[in-house]
């Protein structure tokens, strides 16, 4: 199943969301095509941060407990038509902030296909990916098939949820429809113990002759260091630097090259710099990785 991320205040099926992670529903001129999405049990699960609110598709099981219950929702028809410019590449649609501001642009695009978003400034770019379920950037055969479909789009479904609160993990259910809210920082901890051998990385990190720094250059990484770095790892805590995630990347640009990274340069340059040095772009796609040549 291709997976999304995206907040969330209407649901859009396949459409408004400020982002959703689930399995894709293609459009076409009928209805019929989308008619089940949210009577048919579909379960999203969403992540607590409310910069990272983020919903996942699933089955409409769920072992967490339910916090919530409600009536099913009512799905809606909205009209639209074709919008130009929605070609997708094979990472995504990357446009101004000012054209998904258009009416329906977002709304109609998504409708298409599932979503990745980015947070980013009202002056620079969002980008919206696809990536197939291997992980990879969608293949052309998809890409093209999703461009097809923005040129004969004539309506959006649309349904209203209550607020939810996504401070709290748990299960909120409406009907046959429920939101997951899940501790993405624990999970992917989870998974990177599987991954990499913590225990000779924690040697590494607590010797005396061993400098680390990690620059998260205030995008999301940073929710992440603290808890895998220092507090699990045992990293000296002043070994993150701009660990707290912004919506303006503190005015900074978080593409990890030595521009850009020029806090992490300047410090890995000192005489007393650090031994090792990492800096990662916002969603951790890009890293550059500066070394000293001191023998250990």
């Amino acid at each position: 199943m291709s997976s999304t991320y995206a907040r969330f205040d209407t649901v859009f099926l396949l459409s408004r969301f400020a982002g959703a992670k689930y399995s894709p529903l293609w459009p076409s001129s009928s209805s019929s095509s989308h008619s089940s999405l949210l009577s048919s049990g579909i379960h999203l699960r969403a992540k607590p941060n409310s910069r990272l609110r983020s919903v996942t598709g699933a089955s409409s099981s769920s072992s967490g407990p339910i916090i919530a219950g409600s009536e099913s929702i009512e799905i809606k028809s909205l009209p639209t038509k074709p919008i130009e410019g929605q070609k997708t590449g094979t990472s995504g649609l990357r446009k101004k902030v000012k054209v998904f501001m258009q009416d329906n642009y977002l709304a109609n695009w998504i409708q298409t296909i599932d979503d990745d978003e980015s947070p980013n400034l009202s002056d620079r770019y969002i980008n919206f990916q696809f990536n197939y379920s291997s992980g990879q950037p969608a293949p052309e055969s998809i890409t093209d098939k999703i461009y097809g479909n923005t040129l004969s789009i004539s309506e959006i479904k649309v349904a209203e949820i209550p607020d939810i609160d996504l401070s709290h993990v748990g299960v909120t259910k409406y009907g046959n429809f429920s939101v997951e809210v899940i501790d993405p920082i624990s999970d992917y901890l989870e998974l990177m113990e599987d991954v990499f051998d913590f225990d000779l990385i924690r040697g590494l990190l607590s010797r005396s002759d061993f400098g680390f720094m990690f620059d998260a250059m205030h995008a999301v990484t940073g929710a992440y260091a603290k808890p895998i770095f220092v507090d699990n790892l045992e990293a000296k805590p002043d070994s993150i630097s701009n660990g707290v995630p912004l919506e303006d990347f503190g005015h900074g640009h978080p593409d990890p090259n030595l521009t850009y990274a020029k806090d992490l340069v300047d410090v890995m340059y000192r005489d007393d710099g650090p031994d090792f040095g990492a800096a990662s772009d916002a969603m951790l796609k890009k890293m550059v990785r500066l070394m000293t040549m001191k023998t250990l």
